[in-house]
């Protein structure tokens, strides 16, 4: 498993109440086995169906899950984070916007 900090912590300003984005680059099976540890079980049950990447929170940890067949999602997360780092402190809204443009 590969994984990225991302979010406010890294290119924003994080406050108290700010959570915490973890990018994980994960199988299938790793990926129902955290998700029957949700704190959001209900969410669809494979990651990236129809969506740039699927959710999974525990407290104010965010797991942003991609699967191997989706390793360009992984990519632009992590290109995407260097970039908006390397221009903080960036909005929330700004990343939003950057993230979709590169499709995740």
């Amino acid at each position: 498993m590969e994984s990225l900090l991302t979010g406010s912590r890294v290119y924003g300003t994080p406050t108290d109440e700010s959570d915490i984005d973890v990018v994980c680059l994960m199988s299938h099976d790793e990926f129902h086995a955290l998700l029957a540890m949700a704190d959001n079980p209900d969410c669809e049950t494979r990651p990236a169906s129809g969506k740039a990447s699927q959710s999974l929170r525990f407290g104010k940890l965010n797991l942003i899950c991609v699967t191997p067949n989706e390793y360009d999602k992984f990519t632009a997360w992590k290109d995407g984070t260097a970039h908006l780092k390397s221009i903080a402190p960036v909005t929330r809204e700004a990343a939003v916007e950057h993230f979709k443009s590169r499709g995740v």
